[in-house]
């Protein structure tokens, strides 16, 4: 099923075409404005006057209004021929008047160009062709069902109005009819999954499978708790989640260095106030010990020595199959065995080396540390997908996959694949 709008369906066609909000009232939203501008009349204003503050419509204004009226009823009717005429087999009208407008209607002798400029929806020039056509030849119209009658059905299940609706059809059509209405869709299930989707949200969204075969700290490389000394210079405001984005923007734009020492970090910082990248209030939040602190662990030294190969804040976009979200220990209920999803993520740090690629992650998660085992525990689904993903479209395998925690300088990685 194609949706589009009758602009957008210009030069197609189709088996079958259904043109809805016929009822609509057209946009005159141009033509009720104080001032206008015309072709030939030039601009045409208001009258205001001064003492009573009262104000009416000039006659140059009434008649630029008339003439566009006339212009937009002329492209509106264009555009009615143009859906009409999308249809190769079937055509479908479908629109809403009420009763006082339908019996008008059918008192209708002929269309005449003054009721025609007087539509102000495209039902009012279709219903009225309708009702003058010969009873005998009204295959067009199947049915007048108004507010009214519809009203008078109460509460009544959409379905069971479907086939209220139907008992005047032949038998056979309405069985046809009634098969048709019943009809069940065989993968439910499937129109709760989103198509795309992104990491953070599976992570949020997924059941996590055997989630005792998961070890995510068993390698670790701890120094001093940097959380217990930096205090931010300001009074910060932001949500944890600001901060955190604010740390990944900083690590994405600051340049290499042999030495990430605090010296270092503070004349990267400066960098970008000074070339306006970041505000003020937003390095005021940057726990720069933290980050240094990673750079001068083992794996911080071992990056920097392969810094031509580093990848920071990465895109990707991935299609992962229901099985291979088993694999990686991760159950989505709602996707067929048959069908997939298309993953997007954005990895903090990928190493790609031409026989393998390795994966950092850094968080700016605060609290107890006791909970860190718990949170990387947590986090291990979003690396798992991360590492799945990218050795898809880098062709190699992600052998080194690493959770950082930056203000506790704690690293786990994480081998649960």
């Amino acid at each position: 099923v194609s949706i589009m709008s009758i602009h957008g369906s210009k030069g197609l066609e189709f088996p079958v075409v259904a043109v809805a909000g016929l009822g609509a009232r057209f946009n005159e939203t141009d033509q009720n404005q104080l001032i206008m501008v015309d072709d030939t009349l030039g601009i045409c204003p208001t009258i205001k006057l001064s003492k009573s503050g009262q104000h009416y419509e000039s006659l140059t204004l009434w008649q630029a209004r008339k003439t566009a009226k006339n212009r937009c009823r002329q492209e509106e009717m264009r555009l009615l021929y143009v859906a009409m005429t999308r249809a190769r087999e079937k055509l479908f009208l479908v629109g809403v008047a009420n009763k006082s407008k339908r019996e008008k209607w059918m008192e209708t002798d002929r269309l005449s160009t003054e009721k025609i400029l007087s539509a102000s929806s495209y039902l009012d020039w279709i219903g009225p062709w309708v009702a003058l056509q010969p009873l005998g030849n009204r295959p067009y119209l199947q049915s007048w069902v108004g507010s009214e009658e519809a009203s008078s059905m109460g509460d009544i299940p959409c379905s069971q109005v479907h086939l209220k609706l139907a008992e005047a059809l032949h038998s056979s059509q309405r069985n046809n009819l009634k098969s048709t209405l019943q009809w069940i869709y065989p993968h439910s299930e499937a129109t709760h999954q989103p198509a795309k989707t992104t990491v953070t949200s599976l992570r949020k969204s997924s059941l996590l499978l055997d989630p005792d075969g998961i070890q995510p700290l068993s390698e670790s490389h701890t120094a001093t708790r940097i959380a217990e000394s930096f205090r931010p210079k300001v009074r910060v405001t932001l949500t944890p989640q600001k901060v955190g984005a604010i740390h990944h923007r900083f690590l994405e734009l600051m340049q290499p260095h042999s030495d990430f020492s605090n010296e270092v970090l503070e004349g990267e910082l400066q960098r970008l106030l000074s070339a306006k990248i970041m505000t003020h209030e937003e390095t005021q939040c940057l726990d720069l010990p933290a980050i240094a602190a990673f750079w001068k662990t083992s794996l911080g030294m071992e990056i920097l020595a392969h810094w031509p190969n580093v990848k920071r804040e990465l895109a990707f976009t991935s299609r992962l199959k229901k099985g291979d979200l088993t694999n990686i220990s991760i159950a989505l209920p709602n996707l067929p065995e048959d069908d997939f999803t298309v993953l997007q993520g954005m990895a903090d740090l990928v190493v790609l080396l031409p026989d393998e690629l390795w994966i950092v992650d850094f968080k700016t998660d605060r609290g107890n540390p006791v909970e860190l085992e718990e949170k990387a525990r947590k986090y291990s689904i979003q690396l798992s997908l991360y590492a799945f993903a990218l050795s898809q479209i880098y062709r190699r395998p992600a052998n080194r996959i690493y959770l950082h925690f930056l203000h506790y300088n704690q690293t786990s990685a994480v081998t649960h694949l």
